[in-house]
């Protein structure tokens, strides 16, 4: 080879990516949350395979799907007929280069007295340090798994930012199943979609990619996310497919709370606001099925509703969260009629559930709690509730906001129904709630 050859050849090598171990790997799910498990992750080889088991000898083999993306190959292999709750060893990669081995825990067979912990936040974007603070906060609340309700990047449309967010969140997104709704900046060249593994609608709409809207359920809860970027319209696809899937829920003798996420939030005091048009569309329909917990990002502080129905705040009405606080620029916490507790602050929120309970915290980035909300079943099971419920006449909610004032960046407060009694509309579509939640 002669030296021009072998100059060319070097400066070649060094152009190209770097051949090393397997990078961006994240855990999600495309199938039953506790018997599969979706392993994705980019890597400079063509082909490559999951290797899992119940140690580090592994013993057992998926082979991934794999297809050329952005300079590498992109990997997904699902995983299927695990054990539920059950802990599992895992690497993926080839044998040119295998992943460091890591675990996995699957979820518990489905059944009304199941208890987990799962993890909420969104608006990653922008500051990486206020990121990686809050994935670290994550991690030592140990969920289950993360529910992110977008705005993971600041340009969805750029690889870069997506690998940013990647280098950041893989200590917890390759040990803890992550699933996200789709925030506004997130759009643009299907970068999305193309690199998480989200569960799929059925049947398909023209319109909507295929994992832009979907539910699942894990342990004693349903969860759905829906997709606002854009929203469609009243009465299309989407909302079709969600009016039959939390009717299907509510039907089902083991799902005790539901939960829905999306990005933009109907209840709002931030510098974006309420998106009342999807308060005025989905709304109805979360009280109609008895939804206990909407989870909203875009407005970048800490927001909890009062239990609201209809527009007004109404004791065991849908509780609307607005958690935008994972890294995005902060924005100054307002307050409105309908805010129980608001704080400008980088955060997640822990979630506990039980058959009984379904507690909330709302920490910093530190762990400190700020807020707490505790929703109590209004049909209690038999067994003693791992956490205890109301007391006699009480509202099914407790809650445990930081008085106002306890720090300069705090805003709280609650407030009444907005100066009068609910409406008979709320209070018939209150019955309708309790009625509804019985039969689960």
């Amino acid at each position: 080879m002669n030296a021009r050859v072998f100059l060319l050849l070097t400066t070649l090598a060094a152009a190209a990516p770097a051949l090393a171990a397997p990078s961006q790997v994240h855990l999600g799910w495309q199938g039953p949350t506790d018997t599969t498990m979706t392993v994705t992750w980019r890597s400079t080889e063509a082909t490559g395979s999951v290797e899992y088991g119940s140690d580090a000898s592994y013993g057992q083999v998926k082979a991934a799907v794999s297809a050329a993306y952005q300079g590498s190959y992109l990997h997904e292999a699902q995983v299927t007929g695990l054990s539920p709750g059950t802990s599992y060893h895992y690497r993926c990669g080839s044998a040119a280069s295998w992943s460091a081995d890591r675990t996995f825990t699957t979820g518990p067979t489905p059944a009304a007295g199941a208890s987990f912990r799962f993890a909420a936040f969104g608006d990653s974007r922008t500051d990486d340090a206020a990121r990686a603070q809050v994935r670290a906060a994550v991690q030592r609340s140990q969920p289950a798994f993360a529910i992110d309700s977008g705005d993971l990047v600041d340009s969805g449309g750029t690889q870069s930012y997506w690998d940013g967010w990647f280098a950041t969140m893989e200590p917890l997104v390759s040990a803890t199943p992550f699933v996200s709704a789709a925030g506004n900046h997130d759009m643009g060249g299907g970068l999305f979609f193309a690199q998480l593994a989200l569960p799929r609608h059925v049947p398909t709409a023209a319109g909507y990619d295929d994992e832009a809207y979907f539910s699942f359920d894990y342990g004693n809860t349903h969860f759905v996310v829906l997709f606002t970027e854009p929203a469609g319209t009243s009465g299309d696809a989407q909302d079709q497919w969600l009016e039959a899937d939390l009717a299907r829920a509510a039907s089902d003798p083991d799902v005790r709370w539901t939960v829905v996420s999306f990005h933009r939030p109907p209840y709002s005091s931030g510098e974006h606001g309420s998106d009342t048009g999807l308060r005025q569309r989905w709304g109805p329909v979360f009280e109609k099925y008895g939804v206990d917990l909407v989870l909203n990002g875009h407005d970048h502080d800490y927001e909890r509703s009062q239990p609201m129905v209809g527009g007004q705040r109404a004791e065991g009405g849908v509780t609307y969260v607005v958690t935008g606080g994972a890294g995005a620029p902060l924005y100054t916490a307002g307050t409105s009629a309908f805010t129980a507790f608001s704080r400008a602050t980088h955060h997640f929120v822990e979630v506990d559930v039980t058959a009984n309970t379904l507690t909330l915290e709302a920490r910093d980035v530190d762990g400190n709690v700020f807020d707490t909300l505790t929703l109590t079943h209004p049909s209690p099971l038999a067994e003693t509730p791992a956490t205890p419920g109301p007391t006699p006449g009480g509202s099914g909610q407790t809650e445990t906001p930081v008085p106002p004032g306890a720090g300069a960046a705090s805003a709280g407060g609650g407030c009444g129904l907005g100066g009068g009694a609910a409406t008979l509309s709320s209070l018939l579509a209150i019955a309708g709630i309790a009625l509804l939640r019985r039969r689960r």
